[in-house]
């Protein structure tokens, strides 16, 4: 059996029955006619356990975990490395064994995979030379969400058997200037859309984004009844855009 929650998932069950997390395991389990089975919980984007939780949510969670780890159930929580520490200092996991897994940026032979190995499943070409430029410029792993937004805008529109060419990719902007135009453009939309100001579609965005206090910065989540009208107007121009 698997069973999946976000970190957000948790937090909610955490303000309310804490007793009910692990009473939907025993459920799971039981509905079963395998014998000696674990159940397996996978927790995604843990790091906001340190982002949008408040210490006593923390201390109950890190709780109810140890003592689930004890019985049938097993965690596997995936988070962004420089909060592992955080983490393994919970005190009450500091009897539980972690094992950790870090997933390292792609290398640049892997980034060729990535590049080669998509468009030729859509029956794409890819002139000489663009492979090379492509990873050049990406670099290292880290800027793959860069890498795939680019080849998303070189495939815009080209029918099986076309050619992604170096000249498009010029006018783009490259890896790194497609999505800033991109995003430059979609901010002149926002104003245009909004009746705000750049400054004030600018701060707006900057509600997404919390910052702790050894300066890391994480993904906040916000209503949209939190939002003004003009606002919401702006941000749905990013959203659309995919941008957000």
């Amino acid at each position: 059996w698997g069973l999946g929650w976000s970190a957000s998932d948790v937090r909610g069950r955490l303000e309310g029955d804490t007793d009910g997390l692990w009473c939907m395991a025993d459920d799971l389990l039981a509905a079963s006619p395998a014998a000696h089975q674990r159940l397996l919980v996978p927790i995604d984007q843990a790091e906001e356990l340190f982002t949008r939780t408040i210490p006593e949510a923390r201390r109950r969670f890190a709780h109810l975990l140890g003592e689930a780890i004890a019985g049938p159930v097993q965690v596997v929580a995936a988070m962004r490395s420089e909060f592992l520490d955080d983490f393994r200092d919970l005190p009450a996991l500091a009897a539980v064994p972690i094992e950790a897994y870090v997933l390292a940026p792609l290398g640049q032979e892997m980034l060729r995979d990535v590049i080669e190995g998509p468009a030729k499943v859509a029956r794409l070409r890819l002139e000489n030379g663009l492979a090379a430029a492509l990873v050049a410029d990406t670099a290292s792993g880290e800027a793959l969400p860069l890498l795939a937004f680019s080849l998303r805008q070189l495939a815009d529109g080209l029918p099986a058997g076309g050619e992604l060419t170096i000249g498009r990719y010029r006018d783009l902007g490259g890896v790194h200037g497609a999505l800033a135009r991109h995003a430059d453009a979609g901010l002149a939309q926002a104003v245009r859309a909004s009746g705000l100001t750049e400054r004030e579609v600018l701060a707006g965005l900057t509600r997404l984004v919390t910052i702790d206090a050894a300066g890391r910065r994480a993904q906040r989540r916000i209503t949209l009844a939190s939002l003004t009208p003009p606002l919401r107007v702006a941000l749905q121009v990013f959203i659309e855009r995919r941008l957000l």
